[in-house]
């Protein structure tokens, strides 16, 4: 991309120069913080030595010259090797382990201001001055200094503090022949151990170190700016400068009113005293159009007045629309309610129709026979007002009296019996209160005052339902349930009554509901009808005499009246099966 301040540059700069400044910091403070660390070390060392050395000494002046000087006759002498029958003083051994720890790297000196006459020759040297005038002030603290040897090596030299500790140290020390003081005390600084560390090794270890990482960091650091260089080009770069082109030719195309055409090599246009990299060149774009945006706002704005007036007579219109739709509704409501009605009506006309014709045979039976008796009456008063009465004659009286009777007696119960079924099945019809009913017994009712619809039919009609069952229900709802069914299967089942088969109505009980079950034997219905078989208007007997209202009530008194639940299942040809569950506790029982 041309472009004379990209953005890479402006994040590989800072990059490069953060880590120009952190080989610098490495290789300046690396060296130091190793060397500080030898000495630390160094000094840690020489106080580990410095306090075995004591220990030993202790040990070697308690258990060892005391044990001598008391049991025998071997002495302790400055110059034990030129006297086979003594000892080392402690600080003798003290020179001669250093010595032998000085064949291993580890140098310990053992000396004082007060040095015993073979030692004398020894001078201290400026270290050693400053670092007894400073511990005789100071004993409990160290004096540490790095300094160069001969060779020209750094080394730690640490001095510490050797004090008088035991009194046994004390008086051997004032009363030994040879001592240059014999005024000492408990506590008095004796000497100076010194123990030198040469740090030399790890000081060109710590440089060495420095350089080889900042060798990796200049390594890490070409690796980042081409890793930079490489992902800016491919993951900025490129998409900026099409996006760039892209809103480079959507000004064009705007303010010239043509198409320009894009290209992925080509040179951006930048206007004057512009800052020449991706993202200032794509702000400036979006800021043109921000501004073209802001003017079509201000079209926009208009446009949506106009709208919006629009939409307020819209909403307007809708509101008159849906007063008509609510109206509507209610007005289909109420035709709803009156076909309901109707529904109802037409059943119980059909009920009157057939009790009508039902109850007109017994009660024509009665009264013939009625009518037999008085005649036979008649004529056996005749008989014996005039004397002429026989024997033969009264019993035969006697026994058409009899027959008659029984004859008036069955006839007029079967009307009773008709009557008061008829009565009940009609009240409940009419009403919408709930009553105590036995199921068993309400649906034999019900089936007596329609058996006059299906007295001439070859089916039959078996109520299995448990006696037990004892309900507080809407009794009209059920009435209605079991008529629209036994109507719907002699209509559809059976062919208007045409052909053969029974109808079963039975009962289950569960732990949340009383179940009537309704089957019938007869033609049953496909799985397309059972799709819409308690939708309104819904009939396959269209214009003969199908209203598509008889399953539907079932469905709506099932749900609405009895609040219970209604399952259909059908079989082609193996007839139909209905399950009405009416819940516990929600008014049916």
């Amino acid at each position: 991309m041309q472009v004379r301040k990209s953005l890479v540059w402006r994040i590989i700069f800072p990059v490069l120069f953060a880590m120009v400044l952190l080989v610098i910091a490495i290789l300046y403070y690396l060296p130091q913080v190793l060397t500080q660390q030898a000495i630390d070390d160094a000094q840690q060392r020489a106080e580990e030595t410095v306090e075995e050395f004591k220990r030993l000494r202790r040990y070697y002046t308690e258990n060892v010259v005391s044990e001598v000087l008391l049991h025998s006759d071997i002495d302790v002498t400055i110059d034990h090797k030129n006297n086979p029958k003594s000892i080392p003083l402690p600080a003798t051994m003290v020179h001669e382990l250093s010595e032998q720890y000085s064949q291993i790297g580890t140098l310990i000196k053992l000396y004082s201001f007060y040095p015993f006459p073979n030692r004398a020759e020894r001078q201290l040297d400026e270290f050693a001055n400053q670092a007894w005038h400073h511990l005789n002030e100071n004993p409990e603290s160290e004096y540490i200094k790095v300094l160069k040897n001969k060779q020209g090596e750094s080394v730690v030299r640490v001095a510490i503090a050797d004090k008088l500790v035991a009194e046994a140290c004390v008086q051997c020390h004032n009363h030994h022949p040879f001592s240059p003081k014999v005024d000492w005390k408990l506590g008095d600084v004796r000497g100076i151990l010194e123990v030198d560390s040469i740090i030399e090794p790890a000081i060109k270890s710590g440089e060495a170190l420095g350089m080889k990482l900042a060798l990796m960091i200049c390594a890490v650091i070409a690796f980042i700016v081409m890793s930079i260089y490489v992902i800016h080009h491919y993951l900025f770069q490129v998409p900026l400068h099409k996006l760039a082109m892209l809103l480079e030719a959507s000004t064009d195309h705007n303010t010239k009113g043509e198409e320009s055409e894009l290209s992925e090599y080509a040179e951006l246009t930048y206007p004057d005293n512009h800052e020449h990299d991706e993202i200032s060149f794509i702000y400036h774009k979006f800021s043109q159009q921000h501004e073209r945006l802001h003017a079509n706002a201000q079209a926009m704005r208009g446009y949506q007045e106009r709208l919006e007036a629009e939409v307020k007579l819209n909403e307007k219109l809708l509101e008159e629309r849906e007063a008509q739709l609510s109206e509507t509704q209610d007005q289909l409501d109420a035709t709803q309610k009156e076909l309901l009605q109707s529904e109802k009506l037409s059943a119980l006309k059909r009920l009157v129709s057939s009790i009508g014709h039902e109850v007109s045979t017994p009660l024509g039976v009665s009264k013939t026979a009625s009518s037999f008796l008085i005649e036979e009456t008649g004529d056996v008063m005749n008989s014996f007002q005039n004397n002429t009465m026989t024997r033969t004659q009264f019993e035969k009286f006697l026994s058409d009296t009899l027959e008659a009777g029984e004859l008036l007696t069955s006839n007029l119960t079967r009307a009773h019996d008709l009557m008061l079924a008829f009565k009940q099945v009609a009240v409940d019809q009419i009403s919408e209160q709930k009553r105590d009913i036995n199921l068993r017994e309400y649906i034999q009712d019900v089936l007596l005052s329609l058996k006059p619809s299906y007295k001439n039919a070859p089916v039959e009609v078996v109520n299995n339902i448990d006696i037990a069952i004892e309900l507080n229900v809407d009794a009209g709802a059920i009435a209605q349930i079991a008529t629209n069914l036994l109507n719907n299967s002699l209509m559809h089942g059976f062919k208007d009554g045409t052909v053969a088969g029974t109808v079963t109505f039975s009962s289950e009980v569960t732990p949340e509901a009383y179940v009537l079950i309704y089957d019938d034997d007869g033609e049953g219905v496909t799985e397309e009808v059972q799709q819409h078989v308690f939708e309104q208007f819904y009939t396959t007997r269209q214009g003969s005499g199908g209203t598509g209202m008889g399953m539907y009530i079932i469905h709506e008194l099932v749900k609405d009246r009895l609040l219970g639940d209604i399952q259909f299942s059908s079989n082609e040809g193996k007839g139909i099966n209905i399950r009405i569950s009416l819940p516990k506790g929600s008014g049916s029982e």
